[in-house]
């Protein structure tokens, strides 16, 4: 009798970590012990933020680790350290995953990356803007090995959830866009990416669809307006900017016309949010093309009511609040009379030449 050979091939990691879209889906400590054995050799450098120091509490113990703290927006510490570095490890939100893939960019080193945001903003993105020694530029960013960990990334759930409602707004302000200028814009990867049945996404799905935003770019205004909310302290900023910009964008779709002997103070406006000097290059649209954009309007108007009205299901806010998501405290809506100043060539910005934003 002989014995069967029955053994399964072992399998690598690649296969049994469920890699999706580019993505590795397991625990931060399965994604650790991973990362590391690819780089036997050399120096690995952890890198996080305050909030999350603790990721890599075990690692920064070994004989070949160096650690760096960020604690705040500028990466020049990182180019301070000794050679020797064979892979930078970063774990934190978008400044430390953007100055992390800047680093590897610049070393020519691996790059690994644990998001803890699961909006994976820094994450994917082809370029950035990052401040280096305190100056800002856009630079080209390495490509890295994502593990993404859900329990660490469910805090942040409600956010990513907000921030696809924003991208599918950012669709319909890209078509009247369209229709007021001419001109056509692909907005279909962004469409598909985000307005398939909203209801029953699980965190996987949420995190994927918001990589695939990350991708492809495609926020409109209502970023600009989330991130300005941010500033001032909002902490549901995303979802905070949905409920104001729906709301703007269906009043404008459904009744919105121009306001009758309003011209709007276009110095004043950029010199309440510090922008003064930007007068200067500011395209304020003569009669004749304000005309047009009227005649545009009311032809487009039940087109973008019908598309606005496709988008939603009804469900958002009972899908946000399945994600963990707060309620907003406040709802600022004076940023939204500022927003064209924020937002310069957003759908706002015609609501104010149309004198609909000239009342705080």
């Amino acid at each position: 009798m002989t014995l069967a050979e029955t053994y399964a091939p072992k399998k690598t990691f690649t296969e049994d970590a469920d890699c999706v879209g580019g993505l590795f889906f397991c625990s931060l400590e399965e994604g650790l012990k991973d990362a590391a054995s690819r780089y036997p050799c050399g120096k690995l450098l952890f890198f996080t933020d305050e909030k999350n120091y603790t990721a890599f509490a075990e690692q920064i113990t070994l004989p070949r680790a160096v650690s760096v703290c960020f604690s705040g927006k500028d990466a020049l510490p990182l180019f301070a350290l000794h050679d020797g570095v064979t892979a930078i490890f970063a774990a934190g939100g978008a400044d430390v995953m953007r100055s992390a893939r800047y680093y590897a960019a610049v070393k020519r080193i691996g790059c690994v990356l644990f998001p803890m945001d699961a909006r994976l903003i820094g994450v994917l993105e082809e370029e950035a803007e990052i401040c280096v020694n305190g100056t800002r530029g856009r630079v080209s960013l390495s490509q890295a090995r994502v593990y993404c960990d859900i329990d660490r990334l469910q805090p942040t759930l409600s956010r990513a959830y907000a921030r696809l409602l924003l991208s599918r707004l950012a669709t319909v302000e890209r078509r009247a866009i369209d229709l007021f200028e001419r001109t056509c814009s692909n907005t279909d990867d962004a469409f598909r990416a985000t307005l398939a049945p909203s209801g029953g996404w699980s965190a996987r799905e949420l995190i994927l669809r918001n990589a695939t935003l990350s991708r492809i770019g495609a926020l409109g205004e209502g970023e600009v307006l989330a991130r300005v909310l941010e500033k001032e302290g909002d902490q549901t900023p995303e979802w905070t900017a949905f409920v104001l910009l729906s709301a703007l964008y269906g009043a404008f779709f459904t009744r919105g016309a121009p306001a009758k002997y309003v011209v709007p103070n276009y110095k004043e406006r950029l010199k309440k949010v510090g922008r003064e000097e930007d007068y200067a290059r500011l395209h304020i649209p003569t009669g004749e093309e304000m005309l047009r954009r009227s005649q545009r309007l009311e032809r487009a108007r039940k087109s973008l009511i019908t598309d606005f009205k496709g988008l939603f299901r009804g469900d958002e806010e009972r899908e946000y609040f399945r994600f963990g998501g707060a309620p907003a405290q406040t709802i600022p809506v004076q940023f939204l009379f500022r927003l064209p100043e924020y937002a310069e060539g957003g759908l706002s910005c015609y609501l104010r030449d149309f004198g609909l934003l000239e009342k705080e």
